[in-house]
């Protein structure tokens, strides 16, 4: 049995970067879920096809072609699978409309280890985690600093 048995959330990561792919691997280790990571999108379309409602999260990285293509195969079939985002530009309108489908952040590479543990507290475990937007937004001069900070 794979997603939500006692060896933790089962997570998908999806990126051609090895460096990330390992990286990602430790982290969400670390974080006691069960890491599936590849960087072959022709073989992550049937294994997320396959095991359904048993990823508990996808990570994606929007670099890969035909990963649009994927994100909406994702959405089709399950719709509430959380999803992160991979973005050399996360700002951008057409990733700004895919996070209103289903519980989608979208995030900077590479992205802070900080971050990467508040995005999986806030989508695998929504009652304890962060209610927040993780979209960056620009701080500079007039920004509004007072606003509530996560500790880091």
């Amino acid at each position: 049995m794979l997603g939500g048995d006692s060896n933790g959330p089962v997570v998908v990561v999806l990126t051609e970067d090895q460096d990330a792919l390992d990286e990602f691997e430790e982290l969400l280790e670390a974080t006691e879920c069960k890491p599936i990571c590849t960087s072959d999108p022709k073989g992550a379309a049937p294994l997320l096809t396959e095991m359904g409602d048993k990823v508990d999260l996808l990570i994606l990285d929007l670099e890969i072609e035909g990963s649009t293509r994927m994100f909406k195969s994702v959405r089709e079939l399950n719709p509430d699978m959380p999803v992160i985002l991979l973005s050399d530009s996360p700002t951008d309108p057409t990733v700004q409309r895919m996070i209103g489908a289903g519980p989608t952040r979208s995030v900077r590479k590479p992205m802070d280890g900080r971050l990467f543990s508040a995005l999986l507290t806030d989508l695998l475990h929504p009652s304890e985690g962060y209610v927040r937007d993780f979209t960056p937004v620009p701080i500079g001069p007039g920004a509004d600093s007072s606003g509530p900070h996560p500790r880091a």
